[in-house]
């Protein structure tokens, strides 16, 4: 199975200056994101593997690039997947999933994400809001946004899949989508 985890503020924010637009870790997103990854392998952007607070234990690490020159970091559980021109990351992924024995789960960034959207079968997605005063847009401040695209590609599991957590000062709304013809 190919799986995707993600969060954005309310207006799809998804980054800011290669930090998280909502400002810091949030516990009780980070422990969702733990339970969904743990023991998959994960594919990454390299701004995305950098961003980790380290190698993630319990996971492999697929660091996806178009750059030949990457600095790569050895370690047992880390891989790098350099692409060429042309070559489709969708049909690599698709590819790994047939002979590999581990869920895959894609978690960013936002290019690979736009990019196998259409090729998961499950999507974690967090929406994460400050509480704010009335008449706050709540516009968070980012300089990367994840497309409309990506969440029309998607509906929504039955309402028993959506979870809704209020913690120091936000409110994260975790929903599991699944692709239509799945």
């Amino acid at each position: 199975m190919i799986k995707m985890i993600f969060a954005t503020g309310l207006h799809r924010e998804f980054g800011n200056k290669d930090k998280l637009p909502w400002g810091k870790t949030i516990k009780e997103d980070m422990d969702h994101f733990k339970s969904y990854t743990e023991g998959t392998i994960m594919v990454m952007g390299s701004a995305t593997f950098d961003s980790l607070p380290g190698i993630l234990p319990n996971r492999r690490h697929i660091v996806v690039s178009r750059n030949r020159n990457i600095k790569q970091v050895d370690h047992p559980l880390v891989e790098y997947m350099i692409l060429s021109d042309g070559q489709d990351l969708a049909e690599e992924i698709r590819f790994m999933d047939t002979y590999r024995s581990r869920d895959i789960c894609v978690i960013g960034g936002a290019q690979i994400i736009e990019q196998m959207i259409n090729e998961v079968d499950e999507v974690s997605y967090t929406r994460i809001s400050k509480i704010r005063p009335i008449g706050d847009s709540g516009k968070l401040d980012h300089d990367v946004k994840i497309s409309k695209n990506v969440f029309d590609q998607m509906h929504q599991r039955s309402p028993d899949q959506t979870n809704t957590v209020f913690t120091d000062g936000f409110t994260l709304q975790n929903t599991i989508y699944y692709k239509e013809n799945t």
